[in-house]
């Protein structure tokens, strides 16, 4: 900074001399540390000033240390090594890692660390701390009332304390293998997983009772000590489906973690991320509670007794391997899903329609060109697969239904179809979009007379006659919820209602009428007359009628689930298409998975399959390869315009600017591009090659 042999540069190693040797303080307030001009001298003056601020702090340290009778260098190096020895040995061989001590580090340099991790500014009031004034409030998965409340005056440290003691004590000194080099677990570079297990053991050690948050029908522990919300996070082996990103799960103390989400699903996987969420609630004046503004008795309102603004986080933590559910508390209530994109940047919600079952209207999920979209392309698929025939039903195969009269077809991999599946993930919670989690979208058209009797979308096979493992109240996986889509409008009276027979209308039962009552009103009315009297579409009308409804409109969305927050089936998701009147009705089926579904890579078996194939093993019979479905991605490089054939069947068009075309398929399917009606390449599908396969035509 200064110039050579000036007097400043003599009084500044005049002063860092007088603290080393003589460990007097020394003021270097009338060096002229920020003058302009010096500035404009030498451009790395702010490089050297952190300099000299950090040799100001290590200076006195090391004095401190080489004086002190309790602390030699040899002796801090002595527990440094110890406590890397016991780290590593500790430590399985790879992750989940086991928490160890730490040397602690001061309030100060960890809040700088926190900040620095956050990407947090001090607010205008002078807080320092990015969780400042945070009072978590826990809800089990799907449950609106909260299984635990934090308070600071059971725990006198803070958010941000008890969040650093827990990453010290779990990562802070533990030393990973990557390679040949080994690499420190830094707050800022932790996976979602690692921040999944960090923030589970903090809530439960630091933020709530041990006490709180136990499972109904918790499995049996492992050790005694351990809190209830780890009983809650890991329901145990047998109840545990493996999901594909499995063996990147951490675990604390033999325990897998819970994820944890906002009342409106966004999933947290960071500590920037939580930050981010606590900054938008500090801004809106709205989420603000005071001890001043909790009326006495009134449950619903939660604060510490601290008499200052308290930010409540409320967060849903969902057990390992489970699937977030939305938790409504009363019919009309809104959820703004901002994380939620679509086109044109409109605003996405749902608004409950029914709390048993779960039903949601969701707003502006997808627009009318897309409405219109998908339609255009249903009408004009030619593969004998995806073309809009008779509707069938059943776990495998297809088999007509006499009371299912709709005609359906499949969009696997449409530019709409696409955007649609992945934008029903965002609103159902995932944070990722993974395939084999959903059925392709079914396109479904109601001429008149045509409906489809009340049925559950979670496919039974309670007999366990299938392969695939259905149960998903377990280790199976089954459908676990349904975005219907409506693409036209109907007629007033026209019907082609979705029904849901064990739900009313109304939360005034003096509103609600029975089904009896319904019949009459419908023969009177003449809405049947199409229908022999006592048939089941005679009935589904007076059904439609009479209990919980969606009524179709061009663009419309709506959500329900199958499953319980648990993975039980929801009987209470009964539904039905109501048989339409007048006109015609366009709808299409969203099926979302809790893992992967039945045909694909790691998808779970049932134990009778594992049974049979570990005895042919032990005759010395190799087992048979399963008919595993795998994916192919085409993609147009050339120029022509060319279509994709399943070996003498269309599939689809195959043009330039088209997004490549996406396909499930099986070890030795043919696939053959054609120009000009001319066949230019051939693939044939190798399972060798993995499950997902890219095919470029140049």
């Amino acid at each position: 900074i200064y110039q050579k042999d000036s007097s400043e540069k003599k009084s500044f190693h005049t002063c860092l001399n007088a603290m080393a040797k003589k460990k007097i303080p020394c003021s270097l307030q009338k060096l002229p540390l920020h003058d302009s001009t010096m500035v404009k001298k030498n451009p790395s003056l702010w490089k050297a000033f952190v300099l000299i601020c950090a040799a100001l702090a290590v200076v006195p340290f090391f004095i401190g240390v080489m004086s002190s009778r309790v602390i030699s260098p040899n002796a801090l190096l002595d527990h440094r090594n110890e406590t890397r020895r016991n780290s590593i040995g500790n430590a399985p061989n790879k992750s989940p890692m086991v928490p160890v001590d730490s040397i602690p580090i001061s309030d100060k340099t960890r809040d700088d660390y926190l900040k620095a991790v956050t990407r947090f500014q001090s607010e205008k009031d002078g807080s320092s701390d990015p969780f400042d004034g945070v009072q978590l409030v826990i809800h089990q998965n799907g449950v609106t009332e909260p299984c635990a409340v934090a308070v600071e005056d059971s725990n006198p440290m803070t958010f941000s304390t008890g969040l650093m003691e827990t990453y010290e004590k779990m990562y802070g000194k533990v030393a990973r293998k990557s390679g040949d080099s080994k690499e420190k677990v830094r707050l800022n570079k932790l996976s979602k997983h690692e921040f999944d297990n960090i923030f589970t053991s903090f809530v439960a050690t630091y933020q709530i009772d041990r006490t709180s948050c136990a499972p109904n029908d918790p499995p049996p522990r492992l050790t005694s000590d351990i809190p209830a919300l780890f009983d809650f996070c890991d329901m145990g082996e047998e109840r545990t489906p493996i999901l594909p990103d499995h063996n990147n799960l951490e675990r604390n103390k033999g325990y897998l973690p819970c994820h944890f989400h906002t009342r409106e699903g966004l999933r947290v996987t960071s500590l920037r991320q939580l930050s981010q969420l606590v900054r938008t609630k500090r801004l809106s004046r709205s989420e603000f509670t005071s001890t001043a503004a909790c009326p006495e008795g009134d449950e619903t309102c939660y604060f510490d007794s601290i008499d200052r603004e308290v930010i409540n986080l409320d967060l849903y933590a969902v057990p390992a391997a489970r699937n977030f559910i939305f938790a409504p508390s009363y019919v009309g209530e809104i959820f703004e899903l901002d994380h939620v994109s679509v086109p044109g940047a409109l605003p996405v919600s749902l608004e409950v329609m029914s709390l048993s079952p779960r039903v949601f209207d969701v707003r502006n999920f997808y627009n009318l060109d897309e409405a219109d979209d998908i339609v255009e392309r249903a009408l004009n698929e030619k593969s004998e697969s995806h073309k809009i025939k008779r509707s069938s039903t059943g776990a495998s195969g297809y088999n007509v239904n006499s009371q299912r009269t709709s005609e359906n077809g499949f969009d696997t991999n449409g530019h709409t179809a696409m955007a649609v599946k992945k934008r029903a993930f965002e609103v159902l919670g995932f944070d990722e979009y993974t395939e084999s989690f959903a059925d392709g979208l079914q396109v479904l058209r109601y001429n008149q007379s045509t409906a489809y009797i009340p049925h559950l979308d979670w496919i039974d096979d309670d007999h366990k006659r299938e392969r695939h493992d259905f149960d998903s109240s377990a280790k199976g996986t089954n459908r676990f919820g349904t975005i219907l889509l409506y693409m036209t409008d109907l007629p007033e009276n026209g019907g082609g209602e979705t029904v849901f027979p064990k739900a009313w209308p109304s939360q005034d039962p003096q509103n609600n009428i029975v089904l009896d009552d319904a019949l009459k009103l419908v023969r009177e009315s003449g809405d049947v007359e199409l229908f022999k009297k006592g048939s089941w579409q005679e009935k589904m009308v007076a059904q439609c009628k009479s209990k919980l409804s969606a009524k179709p409109a061009r663009a419309k969305a709506v959500l329900f689930y199958s499953q319980t927050p648990g993975g039980e089936r929801d009987k209470e998701s009964l539904h039905g298409g109501c048989p339409v009147l007048h006109g015609q009705k366009w709808a299409a089926n969203l099926w979302v998975w809790n893992g992967p579904r039945s045909g694909y890579q790691g998808s779970p078996v049932n134990q009778w399959v594992k049974d049979e194939e570990e005895a042919n093993r032990k005759k010395g019979m190799n087992p048979p390869t399963p008919h595993v479905e795998l994916q192919g991605q085409f993609f147009n490089k050339g120029n022509s315009l060319a279509e994709m054939y399943f070996e003498n069947t269309f599939w689809a068009k195959f043009g330039p600017e088209d997004p490549p075309v996406y396909v499930n398929t099986y070890e030795g399917h043919t696939w053959n591009v054609k120009v000009e009606g001319k066949v230019v390449k051939t693939w044939v599908i190798d399972s060798r090659k993995g499950h997902l396969q890219k095919f470029h035509l140049n």
